[in-house]
């Protein structure tokens, strides 16, 4: 049986959900939404990596983001738009985040859109408990194929990862996840023929096919999900109901 445990390694989902910080504790005003995004991982095998059904082991999944948008309007119809900018560093894997956001409250209603956007920044730019390694970068990924081989997945393009679907922000309490499916941003068949001697490093110069492909999927692996009993823990059925898509 799968099950969806928040900051735990617990199957092999091929699922990676993150959440966004929170914010406060309390709820003020009734008529306001108070989202909470905290960055969590839903993987499997142990608390340090996260092994795919392939064989396939992700050790470090880092992204850098810029900003988070949301855009009202079941149809983005509408010109509201609630920003939560500042950078913040995020390792999926083990749920690490520095220094998370604090996000302000929402009005309850109705919303189509939210774009993650990811950048780059110099080390003197990033939180102090950011890898170093991240300068200058957008994603890092580390891990290995199912022969043990390593492998690292790195570039310093910006990406704006835009998710679709027309949702509602009920007031009160609300906590919702952005999702991966990680099982489709390296394919085994791909990584089996990458190129490499002692690491095999994939980006924009080196793998450049395999690197691609995955630009070209990571969008549409995503999905923002509901915690509909606000317990913390993914649900199958809550998998299986996103709000909204990547494109």
């Amino acid at each position: 049986m799968v099950r969806y445990q928040r900051g735990r390694l617990t199957a092999a989902t091929g699922l990676l959900a993150i959440a966004l910080s929170c914010v406060g504790t309390e709820v003020g005003n009734p008529q306001d939404a108070e989202v909470s995004l905290e960055f969590q991982g839903v993987v499997a095998s142990s608390s340090t990596a996260l092994t795919l059904a392939s064989g396939i082991e992700l050790r470090e999944a880092w992204f850098v983001f810029e900003e988070i948008e949301i855009k009202g309007g079941a149809d983005c119809d509408e010109e509201a738009e609630t920003e939560f900018a500042g950078v913040n560093v995020v390792d999926f894997i083990s749920g690490a985040q520095y220094p998370g956001y604090d996000l302000s409250l929402i009005e309850p209603g109705s919303y189509c859109q939210v774009n993650l956007h990811i950048e780059s920044f110099e080390i003197d730019d990033l939180p102090r408990q950011a890898p170093s390694e991240l300068a200058d970068l957008t994603i890092l990924i580390r891990g290995q194929r199912s022969d043990g081989k390593h492998f690292e997945l790195s570039t310093g393009s910006g990406e704006a990862l835009v998710l679709e679907g027309a949702f509602e922000l009920m007031a009160g309490r609300e906590k919702l996840f952005v999702a991966f499916a990680v099982n489709q941003w390296l394919l085994e068949e791909e990584l089996n023929e990458a190129e490499g001697d002692e690491m095999i490093y994939i980006n924009s110069d080196d793998n450049p096919e395999i690197f691609a492909e995955f630009i070209g999927r990571l969008e549409s692996t995503a999905l923002l999900l509901r915690d509909e009993n606000q317990d913390g823990v993914l649900q199958p059925s809550e998998v299986d109901a996103p709000l909204a898509r990547g494109r």
